[in-house]
């Protein structure tokens, strides 16, 4: 009788399915000592960032104001963890309907900077490891690394 072969949770060789990056982000998150929060509710801000990343496929990070509501549901986030209330939240897209959320005071930002994934990115990555960050270092690196990709800032 030939053996049976055994059940596989993994995808096609050589290609990362979802349920890959969402573990792996789930583990980089639960690892790094940061707070994890999963939601599955339809509040305004979960929805607003679905409907944002659906009409933006290509897009993996959005940087929008705090919705009313939205810090009571974060525990975690408290008012001695920023220089006044957090005003915006980076969102990551990990995966299509899987997000991840970072709070942050950015009140003086310049306009633009909402829509380019690749500053969004380092910033994303800076304030996850906890690094403190200089905008205005991080804007130079996003252009390099653009540039040096072939491609021009995306909005």
């Amino acid at each position: 009788m030939p053996a049976k072969k055994k059940p596989t949770t993994k995808g096609r060789p050589g290609k990362k399915s979802r349920l890959d990056d969402i573990s792996k982000h789930l583990e980089q998150a639960l690892t790094s000592g940061a707070n994890a929060v999963v939601s599955c509710s339809d509040d305004p801000w979960m929805v607003s960032d679905r409907k944002f990343f659906e009409a933006n496929p290509s897009r993996s990070y959005r940087l929008r104001r705090v919705i009313q509501g939205e810090l009571a549901t974060m525990r975690h986030v408290t008012q001695g963890e920023f220089a006044g209330s957090p005003t915006h939240v980076l969102v990551q897209q990990v995966a299509p309907g899987f997000r991840s959320r970072q709070f942050l005071n950015c009140e003086g930002f310049p306009d633009g900077i909402a829509g380019w994934d690749t500053l969004l990115a380092l910033l994303w990555s800076a304030m996850r490891e906890g690094r403190p960050f200089d905008l205005m270092g991080l804007i130079e690196r996003a252009r390099v690394i653009d540039h040096a990709a072939g491609k021009g800032r995306q909005q």
